[in-house]
């Protein structure tokens, strides 16, 4: 079972997280939308996060239900397909997996804790993030300078707050 993280921890590492793997992964398949929308999406999303964290679930619950309403207000506010959406969400949490995967062990044997200690202290939620969302904004900066796009899946999205 999940265990629940307090509102703030919610507001520092929930909605930063979404907002970055959803600017990589949108970037990644050339699709646009503005910073307003970005945020927006963000702040909802990890409020849905926030709240299915509270629930009795099974863990992993409250991952799925944010990665489908992510999708869904990419749709609501963007006009991104739902397919396309779903490609930019499933790949921003595919990234924003490897890059915890390649810092948490780092992090857990170099300061000898594990994660239950966010149990406890839940301000460790926002510090163990932190070398996640550096390597997801390195990752974001060259993907930039170097204009590049996995796999363009532009065509067809009219998004009326670009034009």
């Amino acid at each position: 079972m999940v265990h629940p993280i307090p509102w703030y921890i919610a507001l520092v590492e929930s909605v930063p997280e979404t907002f970055l793997l959803l600017s990589l992964s949108l970037r990644l398949f050339n699709i646009k939308i503005t910073v307003k929308q970005l945020l927006l999406i963000s702040f909802l999303t990890a409020f849905v996060g926030y709240l299915a964290r509270l629930l009795p679930v099974f863990f992993g619950l409250h991952t799925i239900v944010m990665l489908v309403f992510g999708t869904l207000l990419l749709y609501a506010f963007s006009q991104v397909p739902l397919l396309k959406g779903f490609i930019c969400v499933m790949t921003g949490a595919l990234l924003t997996g490897v890059t915890q995967f390649l810092t948490l062990p780092i992090l857990f044997n170099t300061l000898s804790i594990d994660l239950d200690i966010t149990k406890t202290n839940p301000w460790w939620n926002f510090g163990l993030f932190i070398p996640s969302a550096v390597l997801m904004i390195l990752l974001y900066i060259i993907v930039v300078k170097f204009d590049f796009v996995l796999y363009d899946l532009s065509e067809n999205i009219r998004n009326e707050n670009l034009e």
